[in-house]
């Protein structure tokens, strides 16, 4: 019995000792270990399954907006929601990854408006620049592109790996440029960011699409 309490004592005291040194030690060994971590599971850009989405949610906003009465509800959110419709449509008709994408992007964003437009909702689209296949975005954060910066709207993923400095992020790649993020292009989808660089996507992407064919006639 004496030669065990010795024996407890000790390591009493070893764990005590453990406990302290790693307090000091995991904390930073874990912030390094989380670094070299993905932040989640990459995206899978499959196209036939982007377009089903897509299509699944413009017959949802369809279908929406043939039940409205366009004099119950506000004229302008209920005349965006339309446009959001035609745009969309005309999108789904790409073989392109990035319109692909931008469709379902507008089809959300004119279901969420139409709901707002009629009261049953508060709540208004807001794509994740980086990827609109993400959570919807958060908050803004800086981003360097080419010699500047600019604060974008990211969902908590993204927004957490610019934080920890990750520069793969899973973005909506370049359908033109391979291994680029989208947003490194000057198309509509690089322009307006999906949405989250502008107040009304389908409006901007039809104004876009005069200005181009202005510029080419």
């Amino acid at each position: 019995m004496e030669s065990f309490v010795p024996a407890l004592a000790m390591a009493v005291v070893v764990f005590v000792i453990s406990v302290v040194v790693l307090r000091k030690v995991m904390p930073a060994s874990l912030v390094r270990l989380y670094d070299r971590l993905p932040s989640r599971r990459r995206t899978v850009f499959t196209a036939d399954d982007i377009r089903r989405r897509a299509t699944d949610v413009l017959n949802r906003l369809a279908d929406e907006l043939s039940g409205t009465n366009p004099g119950d509800v506000d004229g302008d959110l209920y005349e965006r929601a339309g446009l959001a419709r035609s745009e969309g449509e005309r999108a789904l008709d790409s073989s392109r990854l990035t319109d692909l994408i931008g469709a379902l992007a507008l089809a959300r964003s004119g279901l969420d408006d139409l709901r707002v437009a009629a009261g049953r909702s508060h709540v208004r689209y807001a794509p994740c620049f980086f990827n609109p296949l993400h959570d919807q975005a958060t908050k803004e954060i800086a981003y360097p592109i080419g010699a500047g910066t600019v604060s974008v709207p990211a969902c908590r993923h993204c927004h957490g790996d610019i934080r920890r400095g990750v520069r793969d992020l899973d973005a909506v790649p370049s359908d033109t440029r391979p291994g680029e993020p989208y947003f490194l292009g000057d198309d509509k989808w690089a322009v307006t960011g999906y949405g989250a660089l502008v107040d009304d996507l389908p409006t901007a992407l039809f104004r876009y699409e005069q200005a181009r064919r202005e510029t080419t006639s």
